[in-house]
C-alpha cells in the first residue's frame, strides 16, 4: 500500500460510471420508526431514528411494448430491502428510511437496470420502471479468473480489494469465483468485470451479499482504487443464541468508527463525546506542510439540507479525522508497540458537497476521496443502510 500523509492507506474513490437517473419522488409516509429495526431474529439490529420511512411502491415493464414484467426483482441497494413484481409488474418495498437510495431492477433476458431515488414528499407516487433486452456481450464473460496461475494470483489480489484484509475478511466466502473475470489493462492496472452477481457469504456479521459489479479499477502507480458495485443484503438465519449475539457485537463494531457513525455523530453534535477530533490538512499548494494540520470544530462544516431530517457537509481542501476510541492497527516505532489511534483522510471531488441524513446515511459518496483508515474498509465491513444503532 502507499504511504499516504505518513499514515500507510490506501487512497478510495466511489466511481459513477453509469448514467443513473435521479428522482426526488412522494412517497406514502409510515410513521417513525423509534423501536427495532425490521431484521429477523436471526440478526436483530435495534435503535432510534429521527428519519421518517416511507413505502415505494411502482410497476416495472418493457421498455418496447410497456409489457408489464413478472417476477422481477427489485431492491434498494446496500440494504435488506427488496420485492419481486407480481403478474401486473408491480412491487412494494416497506419501511424505508428517507434518503437517497440506487434501486435496481433485475430480470431474466433483461438488462440490469439502475436509477436513483430519493423519496422526500408525503403525498404517495408509483414509480413507472422501464428495462431494456438484454444485449449478447452483457451476458457473458469469457476467460474466467482462476484459469491458470496467474490469473489465480489476480484474483488473490481482487479479493483482498474487494474484502479487505481483516479478521472479518477471512470469515467471507466467495461462492462463484469461476464467474469473475480479473486481468491486468495495458497500463498494467488490476481490472475485474462479472455478468453475474458475485456471491459472497459473510459469516461473520451474519449476512449472504449479492454483489453487482460495475466498476473495479486498480490503479498501481498512484495505489487509487475506483469501485462501484449494487450489493443486496440477505441476512442469515441461526438458532444459536451465541452466534446471533457474535453477529449483533460485530456489527455494532463495523459501525463504530465508520463513515456513517461519523456523519451522524456530526449530525447529534457529539462526535467529540464520540471519541472523533478533526483537523485541517492544508493543501501542499499552499506552501504548507503536512505537519501543519489544525484542529477545527466539525460543526462548522454542517449546513441544512433540503429536508429537516437531511444535513449538507462542505468544506475545502482536506480533512482528517482521528477516532480515539477505535482501536487502530499495532505499530512498533523503535521496539516499543502501541495502538494507534484510527485516522482516516476525507475530501470532496470538484467542489461538491457531502449530502447525508440524520442517521449518517451518504447519499452522494461518489464526491468522497477516502484515504487512511477508511479506504481500508471494504465490503467485509458493509452494513446494510437501513441498520439503526443506538
Amino acid at each position: 500500500m502507499d504511504k499516504v500523509n505518513g499514515e500507510y492507506g490506501m487512497s478510495y474513490q466511489f466511481s459513477n460510471q453509469l448514467r443513473y437517473q435521479l428522482i426526488r419522488i412522494r412517497m406514502v409516509p409510515c410513521a417513525i420508526i423509534l423501536g427495532m429495526l425490521a431484521f429477523p431474529a436471526s440478526g436483530k439490529c435495534t435503535g432510534r431514528s429521527s428519519v421518517p420511512r416511507a413505502t415505494l411502491t411502482g410497476i416495472v415493464m418493457d421498455d418496447l411494448d410497456a409489457v408489464p414484467i413478472d417476477s422481477a426483482l427489485v431492491f434498494l441497494s446496500q440494504t435488506t430491502l427488496s420485492s419481486i413484481t407480481d403478474t401486473s409488474g408491480c412491487f412494494i418495498i416497506e419501511n424505508v428510511p428517507l434518503a437517497a437510495y440506487d434501486l435496481v431492477i433485475r430480470a431474466n433476458d433483461y438488462a440490469l437496470t439502475i436509477l436513483t431515488v430519493c423519496p422526500t414528499e408525503p403525498n404517495p407516487d408509483t414509480l413507472s420502471l422501464y428495462m431494456g433486452l438484454q444485449s449478447h456481450d452483457e451476458s457473458d464473460l469469457p476467460n474466467p479468473s482462476g484459469s491458470d496461475r496467474r490469473q489465480a494470483g489476480y484474483f488473490r489480489e481482487f479479493r483482498r480489494f474487494l474484502l479487505g484484509e481483516s479478521d472479518m475478511a477471512a470469515q467471507c466466502h466467495i461462492e462463484n469465483p469461476d464467474d469473475i473475470r480479473v486481468y491486468l489493462d495495458r497500463e498494467k492496472n488490476l481490472k475485474a468485470e462479472a455478468s453475474v452477481p458475485i456471491l459472497i457469504i459473510n459469516t461473520g456479521l451474519g449476512f449472504k451479499i449479492e454483489c453487482h459489479l460495475l466498476d473495479f479499477h486498480y490503479y498501481r502507480r498512484t495505489g487509487r482504487l475506483r469501485f462501484n458495485a449494487k450489493t443486496r443484503f440477505i441476512p442469515m438465519h441461526s438458532d444459536d443464541l451465541q452466534e446471533q449475539r457474535k453477529w449483533q457485537e460485530n456489527r455494532l463494531d463495523a459501525y463504530m468508527g465508520s463513515p456513517r457513525h461519523f456523519m451522524r455523530a456530526l449530525c447529534e453534535g457529539t462526535s467529540e463525546n464520540e471519541g472523533y477530533s478533526v483537523w485541517h490538512v492544508p493543501s501542499p499548494s499552499n506552501g504548507n506542510a503536512f505537519d501543519n494540520d489544525k484542529p477545527v470544530n466539525p460543526g462548522q462544516f454542517l449546513f441544512p439540507g433540503d429536508m429537516p431530517w437531511e444535513r449538507e457537509v462542505r468544506f475545502s481542501e482536506t480533512i482528517k479525522i482521528v477516532q480515539s476510541l477505535e482501536a487502530g492497527r499495532m505499530r512498533d516505532v523503535a521496539g516499543f508497540v502501541f495502538r494507534e489511534p484510527q485516522t482516516s483522510w476525507l475530501s470532496i471531488r470538484d467542489e461538491e458537497r457531502i449530502l447525508i441524513n440524520m442517521d449518517g446515511i451518504i447519499y452522494n459518496p461518489s464526491v468522497m476521496n477516502l484515504s487512511g483508515y477508511w479506504a481500508t474498509k471494504r465490503l467485509s465491513h458493509q452494513l446494510p443502510l437501513n441498520t439503526i444503532f443506538e
